[in-house]
């Protein structure tokens, strides 16, 4: 059993051979990759930082420090750094320092915590972050030199989590909330840390063969749900009867076509101009992420190569789309989730059913089981995520419910508590429990 107390002098040596490989990296901390032990140590321990180990059996595992996020105003709001030891990870380690932070934070009399600047590739702790009330409150993308030059510059975020009810002013919403009293006085442009437009650009490329046009509207409305559509394209052959419907939409949605010709039957030369605008547009940097409308497994791989350069994928397509295209996407989105009833059966191949709620427990079940649970409840949010991690098509849509609360509430098999914050929702207790 590992316990977490005080750093001492004595522990410093310990605390250098955790960090050492870590600020060397780059890819975690904004550290000089060059600092010297002294310097990382004052920086880890001294000043206004306290520095805390977490050891078993004798040997430093891991380390944290806290302090003020900011002097003077901002001081009730507090800031925190965490590093573990290789051989350590993956065992709970990090969570367990997270959870001592947090109640060493509030017997501070601390209000908030607040991470400045994680960088979007730290999928370990953004993961953690969010399991335990985290919330981004700003995006600065490629705002952080990455170790590797052929690598794209990643974003860094900004996180808070809040120990009290969260102001109801806009600017309090944004922030994630400090007592409401400390309100009035304090004046922030919006914050600091964000882009005045905090929605991620995407690229979004359609396959007109496989893309129904009556799907248009409702395809652009899911989209901006995800972010600005600051490219928009259409790949096909419009010379020919079958496409020319497209043409009003791509009036109405401002839609680039870029016409193919059929050259050859059986090749399909748009498939191919659309995977080379999509490589372009990733070495341009021009977006933050890609919307692949396909039902085609032909752009699995590509879908592959651009979360290889850490852009999101999301995919839009039917429900007969192969499994490979769409566990490939960051999400995968059917369409036929997005059309009102009447309209399900429209489009070539639509297929409009309804799975029963039902069929969604396994995959429910199977989230819960990679969650850590407080007496036995889970964060409602952590649920989804992880639902789309283990399956980027999984949709309350799909059975029946507009949101993950009224699905779990439908099988029967799960209670949702809506009056915490956040959501939280756990298995349905047995009479005799």
């Amino acid at each position: 059993m590992s316990a977490i107390h005080a750093a001492e002098n004595r522990d410093r040596a310990a605390i250098w051979a955790i960090l050492e490989p870590i600020f060397r990296a780059g890819d975690t901390y904004a550290i000089d990759r060059d600092i010297s032990r002294n310097d990382a140590l004052k920086f880890w321990c001294e000043g206004n930082h306290t520095a805390y180990i977490c050891e078993a059996k004798g040997r430093v595992l891991g380390t944290y420090y806290i302090c003020a996020n900011q002097q003077g105003g901002g001081n009730h709001v507090c800031n925190c750094g965490f590093a573990t030891a290789p051989a350590a990870r993956g065992k709970g380690l990090a969570r367990q320092m997270l959870g001592h932070a947090q109640e060493t934070a509030r017997a501070s009399g601390y209000h908030a915590m607040q991470f400045n600047f994680v960088l979007e590739t730290n999928l370990g702790a953004l993961k953690i972050w969010a399991e335990n009330g985290f919330e981004t409150v700003g995006r600065l993308p490629r705002s952080a030199a990455y170790p590797e030059p052929s690598t794209t510059p990643p974003k860094a975020l900004s996180t808070r989590w809040c120990f009290t009810k969260p102001s109801k002013s806009s600017l309090f919403k944004l922030l994630s909330g400090v007592r409401e009293q400390t309100a009035p006085g304090l004046h922030l442009e919006k914050n600091y840390m964000s882009n005045q437009n905090t929605q991620p650009l995407l690229a979004v490329l359609i396959d007109a063969d496989n893309t129904s046009y009556q799907w248009a509207e409702a395809i652009f409305t899911e989209i901006a749900s995800l972010g600005e559509a600051s490219v928009r394209r259409i790949y096909g052959d419009f010379s020919t009867g079958h496409l020319k419907s497209w043409n009003s939409k791509m009036a109405t949605y401002a839609i680039i076509p870029y016409q193919q010709f059929a050259y050859t039957v059986g090749k399909n030369s748009s498939d191919i101009a659309l995977v080379i605008d999509a490589m372009d547009l990733l070495h341009a940097n021009r977006v933050e992420g890609f919307v692949l409308v396909s039902s085609d497994s032909d752009f699995t791989r590509l879908a592959s190569r651009i979360r290889e350069q850490g852009f999101d994928v999301y995919g839009i397509g039917q429900k007969k789309t192969p499994e490979a295209f769409r566990k490939a996407c960051k999400r995968f989105i059917f369409v036929e989730n997005l059309l009102p009833s009447p309209k399900k059966a429209a489009g070539k191949g639509a297929n409009g059913t309804q799975e029963p709620p039902s069929k969604s427990i396994p995959k429910i079940n199977e989230a819960i089981r990679n969650l850590d649970d407080e007496n036995g409840w889970y964060s409602l949010s952590s649920v989804g995520q992880q639902l789309l991690a283990n399956h980027p098509d999984f949709d309350a849509r799909t059975y029946g419910s507009a949101k993950l609360g009224d699905l779990l509430e439908s099988t029967g098999s799960f209670e949702v508590d809506r009056k915490t914050r956040p959501a939280r929702a756990r298995r349905m207790l047995s009479p005799n429990s």
